[in-house]
């Protein structure tokens, strides 16, 4: 190999290997002629550039980066591809020197990849892969980041110390960039909606009135934690983007968010809130039934792998899981709709326990309906995707005489993008959802659980897996009923692999 060819490796996406590729950019730095300041400055902006994909990444066992070293015609390349969370740089929360008294170093790494090398490009590839590329110039010399002075802003207070008490408030557009960096340090390697992480979009979101928001304040501190009603449907709001500074985890702060945020949903009129949480632990399944809400659903695979839940933190450190379940929670605040349901034979008393689970267990039952043909009008439905995090929706509204075609074709586009999980969301209040529960799942898709739609309206809701494996194994779950849920789905999915999609009643 000639020293211009470029030189590739591809190693384990874990911290000990993190010195062998700045110690092998070190060394093709030196033989290309720069300084040894100049190889100690395009090292540590290696290292940044791997530690920063390290963050960003999912955790897998069986990830890896990608270090690329090649000669330019005046210098040097150093590239590093990962996976992990698909988010723009540009738009996330800035270095800001004047916060380090409040503990809060976000953006650090990229900051100072910026001041070591002449160049930096970050970007994301369509298939998710995340890109820093690297270019140091010959003979050029850059500043390296200067040491700690007495005139610097004061430490973050050590864990010991006190903290002053903390207020609740809600959250005005201004708070917006305070937001965004608490999500990307508290939050680590879980994707929510990409927006939270972006200053711009979470102004937007407070300013419309799509996202109502509730932060904690420490005075001398700042916001130290955040949750949010995000709008769905009408009269239907998600719990989501809740996030704690770790200063302040275990403190019941969550507890006092959530309390507040349902207290916002009912003075609102909201008629359902629903919430979903992660099951590689337990910590936000617990947040979720301390608000009154209640498991309904069982999505696996659901979103991506994450590795903030690094050893003595893990409720079970030796569990790496895949793509992660999710456990879907609901609480109903206002009157039931009353319109009979129709609920397939085969999962009947599943979902009525979870009617019971969620308070309403005296809907009417109005069973299957036989040999009535679809309507002649053209199905109602909505299909949602998002490539980045994994996941495509199907709800039907209103179905037609083309109902079976429609799903069978959305199902057709999630196969040829490898698509891990698609959900298709059935009205329970719509005599055809069995027939079409029963079809649906002989094309593959197994039991979810129930959702929420406009107004409050039920969905069955099945999925369906391409290309990953369910993991039930690492699902991690708080309640009883939880589990009873799992062997639920557990037990449909290993009917739907032995193609008995067919089965009589349960």
């Amino acid at each position: 190999m000639r020293l211009h060819d470029p030189i590739c490796l591809h190693l384990p996406a874990r911290e000990r290997w993190v010195g062998v590729a700045v110690a092998a950019a070190g060394e093709y730095a030196s033989l290309l002629g720069f300084s040894k300041e100049r190889v100690r400055d395009i090292s540590l902006a290696l290292d940044e550039a791997v530690m920063n994909a390290l963050a960003f990444g999912y955790g897998g066992q069986n990830d890896e980066l990608t270090v690329i070293m090649s000669e330019t015609g005046h210098g040097l390349r150093l590239t590093v591809r990962s996976k992990g969370l698909p988010l723009d740089e540009s738009r996330l929360p800035q270095y800001d020197p004047s916060r380090l008294g409040e503990g809060d170093t976000t953006g650090l790494g990229t900051h100072l990849i910026r001041r070591l090398v002449d160049q930096v490009f970050f970007s994301v590839k369509e298939d998710g892969e995340r890109e820093v590329s690297m270019v140091a110039l010959l003979p050029l010399d850059l500043p390296v980041a200067r040491e700690k002075s007495e005139g610097d802003a004061p430490e973050w207070p050590a864990a010991n110390q006190s903290l002053p008490p903390q207020v609740l408030r809600r959250a005005a557009p201004h708070d917006a960039d305070a937001i965004a960096r608490l999500a990307l340090r508290s939050h680590g390697t879980v994707l929510f909606d990409e927006r939270i992480y972006y200053p711009a979009s979470v102004r937007e979101m407070l300013e419309t009135g799509e996202m109502i928001s509730v932060v904690s304040e420490v005075e001398g501190v700042g916001i130290t934690g955040h949750g949010a009603l995000l709008h769905l449907e009408a009269g239907v709001r998600e719990l989501t983007f809740g996030f704690v500074d770790a200063r302040h985890q275990g403190k019941g702060c969550s507890w006092g968010l959530a309390d507040c945020l349902m207290r916002i949903a009912a003075e609102r009129g909201v008629r359902v809130v629903l919430a979903s949480a992660v099951t590689s632990h337990v910590r936000s399944q617990r947040s979720a039934l301390h608000a009154g809400l209640r498991e309904s659903a069982l999505l696996a695979a659901a979103g991506p792998a994450a590795s903030v839940w690094s050893e003595g933190s893990a409720d079970k450190a030796d569990v790496v899981p895949g793509r992660i379940a999710d456990l879907v929670f609901v609480r109903c605040l206002g009157e039931p709709d009353p319109s009979p349901v129709y609920l397939p034979v085969r999962h009947k008393r599943m979902i009525e326990s979870i009617f019971a689970n969620i308070g309403l267990s005296h809907l009417p039952d109005s069973g299957a309906s036989h040999g009535t043909a679809l309507p002649s009008t053209p199905t109602i439905l909505e299909f949602e995707s998002d490539f980045k995090e994994g996941w495509t929706f199907i709800t039907i509204s209103e179905p037609g005489r083309d109902a079976l075609a429609q799903i069978e074709s959305h199902l057709k586009t999630s196969r040829t993008r490898v698509t891990p999980l698609t959900v298709l969301l059935l009205p329970l209040d719509n005599g055809h959802t069995p027939e079409l529960s029963e079809a649906a799942e002989k094309l593959g898709f197994f039991f979810a659980g129930i959702g929420p739609s406009q107004e409050g309206r039920m969905n069955l809701a099945l999925q369906f897996l391409c290309g990953v494996e369910p993991d039930f194994q690492s699902i991690q779950l708080h309640t009883a009923f939880a589990r009873e849920l799992l062997d639920y789905v557990r037990s449909c999915a290993a009917q739907n692999e032995l193609g008995l999609g067919d089965v009589g009643a349960s």
